[in-house]
């Protein structure tokens, strides 16, 4: 019989605690390799899952998820993919309409797009500079940009885009385009704009591999957040503890999608807006719609467009979105 290469889209991290996986979790330190055994998965999915209960026993429903564009006061846009599919909207409305000047893709594999696919996304968004994140955090993700770099060199010389591409090591910052931006590892991002708003996509900090060792053992060195933006409800990307922590710390502002934001307020949680697709939100709308504390800090000239992610949105007890399958290859009779 001929192998068969059947490319299957996985579902959310937890699927490794229901076939009990041990992972090998690789860091961006040199290479180093730090051991996540099958308990301490099973208890990092437990523990999560303990804070997202359903009503009544059937699978919990948290929306849609979102990317966003974040639009910094010195005329910088940075698009933020979450774990997204290709879709129209990155040429036709990210891309045409928001225009951002540089763009995070997740473009890990497995549960993300690989990075062939990534950089032919961004090359529709066509941002001055693409960078991709959501790699490397486990061994059977993307372990280098190479390809990254030469499909988005491919599709330049083609003509089909202009950007640049540029890898970003987890745990260290830089600034970029005038916003200093820390690739904290996996989907988590933080950006210090220049005029001193802070903001945190998907804070998943104590167990990320990739997170700044200062920052999983005293939380107190995690830089002050102004806004916590969530993309989707996947145990890697929703942290409700990391979430109430920095709350307690920085009374943090939290932006997520309708139901993930509705599920954040049944068990508890305050100072919580509710958003969806299409929006262009700022200070003074955010504020109107009950936001408190740290959205004081944000800058008036702030914006924020919540856009399009195509994949599931939910805790490890949902069932998620359905897909279709590609077979590459001959199936033999």
């Amino acid at each position: 019989m001929e192998r068969t290469d059947i490319a299957l889209g996985l579902g959310v991290l937890a699927l490794l605690v229901s076939v009990g996986v041990a992972v090998q979790v690789m860091t961006q330190d040199g290479g180093s390799v730090d051991a996540v055994n099958e308990s301490e998965v099973t208890n990092i999915a437990h523990n999560l899952d303990s804070e997202q209960p359903s009503r009544h026993g059937e699978p919990l429903y948290a929306g849609t998820g979102m990317g966003y564009v974040i639009d910094f006061p010195n005329g910088e846009s940075f698009y933020v993919s979450g774990d997204t599919a290709p879709m129209w909207s990155h040429e036709n409305y990210i891309g045409e309409k928001l225009d951002p000047s540089v763009t995070f893709i997740s473009s890990g594999n497995v549960y993300t797009p690989d990075m062939e696919t990534g950089a032919w996304m961004a090359s529709k968004v066509d941002a001055d500079v693409s960078i991709p994140i959501h790699w490397k955090t486990f061994p059977f993700l993307e372990q280098n940009t190479d390809d990254f770099h030469q499909e988005l060199s491919d599709l330049r010389e083609k003509g089909k885009t202009d950007s640049e591409a540029k890898t970003m090591n987890a745990g260290e910052s830089e600034t970029i385009r005038g916003v200093e931006t820390t690739w904290v590892g996996h989907g988590t991002l933080f950006f210090e704009g220049p005029e001193g708003s802070s903001i945190m996509v998907d804070p998943w900090i104590k167990t990320n591999p990739q997170a700044p060792e200062s920052w999983k053992n005293d939380s107190s060195n995690i830089p002050e957040t102004d806004l916590i933006l969530l993309t989707h409800a996947h145990l890697d990307h929703f942290t409700p503890s990391m979430i109430e922590t920095l709350q307690e710390q920085y009374n943090s502002t939290v932006v997520a999608e309708w139901e993930l934001a509705g599920h954040m307020a049944n068990q508890g949680f305050s100072n919580t807006v509710a958003v969806n697709k299409g929006a262009d939100v700022n200070k003074s709308i955010l504020k109107a719609s009950g936001a408190t504390g740290g959205i004081e800090r944000v800058s008036e000239d702030l914006m924020i467009h919540p856009v399009w992610m195509k994949q599931s949105s939910s805790p490890a007890t949902a069932l998620g979105d359905s897909f279709g399958i590609t077979v590459e290859g001959e199936i033999a009779e």
